[in-house]
């Protein structure tokens, strides 16, 4: 069996609602984020973690506004 975007985010198959494709948005966001977060943290020691952290701040802002401007609209998030 191979494992799928829409299968790994629970769909129920079809193209997914504008409920499923923003949770799923939101969960990569959360992995994603918390995966640099901790690679910054980690290489904060040797200076470079600092930047990572702060592309890290801007990415999340982009994704989190990227997410209001679909969910205002209406539009379900591309995936």
């Amino acid at each position: 069996m191979e494992a799928s975007t829409s299968q790994d985010a629970g769909f129920t198959g079809g193209l997914p609602t504008l409920y499923e494709s923003h949770f799923a948005w939101q969960i990569r966001s959360f992995w994603w984020g918390l995966a640099w977060a901790v690679v910054g943290t980690i290489t904060a020691i040797i200076g470079i973690g600092f930047l990572i952290l702060g592309a890290l701040v801007i990415w999340l802002i982009y994704r989190m506004v990227k997410g209001l401007l679909f969910w205002n609209d209406h539009k379900p998030m591309p995936l």
